[in-house]
């Protein structure tokens, strides 16, 4: 999972990991990536602030990578793919790193005709029709203490720019919510 300790990442890995996978999460800082491991119960944390997701990714999963969310895109994503097993699934969510004018996409493209990988993009609008058995799950998963959030609330609508530039450099602790009112 990249993006690992955001609100899609976190919940994710939960998910995977109570289906049985084995689960590497990506995020930036030691304090995600210990609450990848700690809280959320993720395998493996990768700090790619300050570590190289390609090496610490060929070091913990030397037969490849089989399965991968992607929320970030750019050089984590290419590293998932130079380490991608034949086969392998990737479910694309976001791609934060490049929602910006500097976009470079992936330099290992050509890894998914090398490696037969299957990429399927994931737009929640398109499974509306499950929303309330996900949320009805969910919900069950919360309340037995299988699953948690975190929550970063800031106020204050003239914060809007400060707060939404918190998702591009990882400053945000959680789902982070903007409240621009009491009601």
């Amino acid at each position: 999972m990249s993006g690992a300790a955001g609100a899609v990442g976190s919940l994710t890995g939960q998910l995977s990991k109570l289906k049985g996978a084995t689960t590497i999460g990506i995020a930036g800082g030691p304090v995600k990536c210990k609450y990848l491991t700690e809280t959320l119960g993720y395998d493996y944390a990768i700090d790619y602030k300050n570590e190289n997701v390609e090496t610490r990714l060929k070091e913990i999963a030397p037969e490849g990578i089989t399965r991968y969310m992607d929320n970030v895109g750019g050089t984590v994503s290419d590293a998932v793919f130079a380490n991608a097993r034949n086969f392998a699934k990737v479910a694309i969510c976001g791609s934060i790193s490049e929602y910006d004018d500097n976009w470079v996409g992936l330099k290992n493209f050509n890894m998914i005709l090398m490696r037969r990988i299957t990429v399927t993009g994931f737009i929640c609008s398109d499974h509306m029709d499950e929303l309330q058995e996900a949320k009805t799950e969910l919900l069950e998963l919360f309340k037995s203490g299988k699953i948690s959030f975190k929550e970063d609330i800031r106020e204050g609508l003239e914060n809007y720019v400060d707060v939404v530039n918190l998702l591009f450099s990882g400053g945000n602790d959680g789902k982070l919510i903007l409240k621009i009112n009491d009601a």
